[in-house]
């Protein structure tokens, strides 16, 4: 019988994260021929450790099939460095930049020192050129995950949904002049504080609220984010029995989710049992059009259950407020319950040991704060 389970790792504290490790197959013989682990995303630096402890003690193995890395950013690259260090890999999906645009290459020679790339920037590369050093000193394979690309097993194929090679390119330079315009703005900012900021000092906002129910939605399709998150990987999970089909999004924003359903249907489409809330709940990264399209329209009667979806939230995410409200609320609007990690990790699918506790569905949020 195929079975398949997955799990969301704890993953930071004050910020946001990524490592998520699904196994699928024939997982009552316990024959590892039997049996496929993929890991999406490894978090920060020292999260190989988490993801070497589930392998070990959960999944009683010691070797992945294949690592994913969805994109750059700091909270889902710098984590796999230490997984190929320390856990046998047979493959490694990553996009490498450097191979589809000139002033990538050349920033790659320099060390990513340019002085129009911010330092997010600037450690994010560096991020993805350690992963492809590291997987060079392992001997891992390294391929690119465009849209297509697929890992077929007897028991189930992950597919890439987005982004296309494209789309990818068309990002590169869009990346590049994003951030070259922030380091200009901090330059000419450096020194003093905005007058706002000056006049706003010790004066507490008062945040107005704002209503909504399984009926009134507020969400709106003018979420905008960066193009590095709409880079992201979308990936689908599907079992050979068409009983599963598992949704993984990284940081993707709606245009990236719009391709991905685009390339979806034209693979003959279906519903979505489970999903990934995009980017830890950003509000900026859905929309109620988008995700119409991805999990069906607001159900008729609040509590109808068509699927289940997870955000990989901080214990104590102050960075960035996430997950927004907001956002959640259109996931359980549409029938999707939600679970947040919140310093805990969390398990869908299949019984496995180590995940035996209860976890509880967010609400609807009937308040929300005007900044959701």
């Amino acid at each position: 019988m195929i079975r398949a389970q997955v799990v969301f790792l704890p993953i930071g504290e004050k910020s946001c994260g990524d490592a998520i490790a699904l196994r699928f197959g024939d997982l009552d013989s316990k024959d590892p021929n039997k049996i496929w682990t993929v890991l999406i995303d490894g978090g920060y630096t020292g999260d190989w450790e988490k993801v070497y402890k589930l392998m070990k003690d959960n999944f009683k193995t010691g070797f992945i099939d294949l690592v994913v890395s969805t994109h750059p950013d700091q909270d889902h690259i710098n984590g796999l460095v230490g997984v190929l260090q320390n856990i046998p890999v047979g493959k490694l999906w990553m996009h490498q930049p450097w191979e589809h645009s000139g002033d990538y290459l050349v920033a790659r020679k320099d060390g990513f020192t340019s002085k129009r790339m911010t330092e997010w920037l600037q450690k994010s590369l560096q991020g993805a050129n350690n992963l492809a050093v590291a997987a060079e000193a392992a001997k891992v394979q390294v391929e690119e995950p465009f849209a297509g690309k697929q890992l077929i097993t007897p028991y189930g194929t992950l597919t890439v949904l987005s982004p296309s090679q494209e789309y990818y390119e068309e990002l590169l330079p869009q990346i590049l002049d994003k951030s070259a315009a922030k380091v200009q703005a901090s330059a000419l900012t450096t020194g003093y504080e905005s007058l706002l900021g000056i006049l706003s000092r010790g004066v507490d906002k008062v945040k107005a609220k704002i209503e909504e129910s399984h009926h009134i939605e507020t969400l709106t399709d003018n979420g905008e984010t960066t193009p590095a998150n709409n880079s992201s990987t979308v990936l689908l999970f599907e079992t050979s029995d068409g009983t599963k089909r598992w949704l993984f999004t990284g940081d993707a924003g709606i245009q990236g989710l719009e391709n991905a359903h685009t390339e979806h249907t034209i693979r003959g489409g279906g519903a979505i049992h489970f999903m990934q809330v995009p980017h830890h709940g950003s509000k900026q990264n859905v929309g109620p059009s988008i995700l119409d399209k991805w999990l069906g329209m607001r159900t008729l009667q609040p509590g109808e259950k068509r699927g289940t979806a997870y955000v990989s939230a901080g214990e104590n995410c102050e960075k960035d407020g996430h997950p927004k409200k907001i956002a959640l609320n259109a996931f359980t609007r549409r029938g999707y319950e939600v679970f947040e990690t919140r310093g805990g990790g969390i398990k869908f699918g299949h019984a496995l040991d180590g995940f035996t506790g209860t976890i509880y569905p967010l609400p609807l949020y009937e308040e929300i704060d005007d900044d959701e």
